[in-house]
């Protein structure tokens, strides 16, 4: 995810040396600020100086991670939020950024059914879209049936 400089060799990206503005990582176990939903959401775009728009770009993000409603969840504050729910809102904070490149980790770990379908066919939207997903997962089946999906086992040698 780019968070470690490599300790020797050169890392290339699509042949550009600078991939951090393309790549994102969700993590499985969400991390919001204590700020709204709106604020934790836009986050990425106003550090960035991308103010453009960003209502309709927060509605698109989070009814993307399936919710129905975006108006009526951006007020809240994560404390005032479901597992599930961060989760989701974590993952509409990754996408409003439209990465080339999409990291997950555990992306369903700790969240109820529902949620799963929701975040999954995000996912499954962010694929379409020409995104590049790459999960770590325990779930061996969690995207069976995504086209163009590929099994990879790493094995510590």
């Amino acid at each position: 995810a780019f968070l470690e400089k490599p300790s020797s060799g050169t890392l290339s990206y699509f042949g550009g040396p600078d991939p951090r503005r393309e790549v994102t990582l969700l993590l499985q176990n969400p991390y919001l600020l204590k700020c709204s939903v709106f604020e934790n959401v836009t986050l990425g775009l106003r550090l960035r100086g991308d103010r453009a728009d960003l209502a309709a770009r927060y509605a698109e993000a989070m009814k993307a991670a399936g919710f129905a409603d975006p108006e009526s969840m951006a007020s809240r504050f994560s404390s005032q939020l479901s597992g599930g729910e961060r989760q989701r809102i974590s993952l509409a904070s990754r996408i409003i950024m439209k990465p080339r490149v999409l990291l997950l980790d555990e992306p369903t770990a700790h969240v109820d059914a529902a949620s799963e379908l929701m975040i999954l066919d995000t996912v499954r939207a962010c694929l379409e879209q020409g995104t590049t997903v790459i999960c770590a997962t325990h779930d061996r089946q969690l995207f069976a049936g995504f086209p163009g999906v590929r099994e990879v086992e790493l094995r510590r040698v």
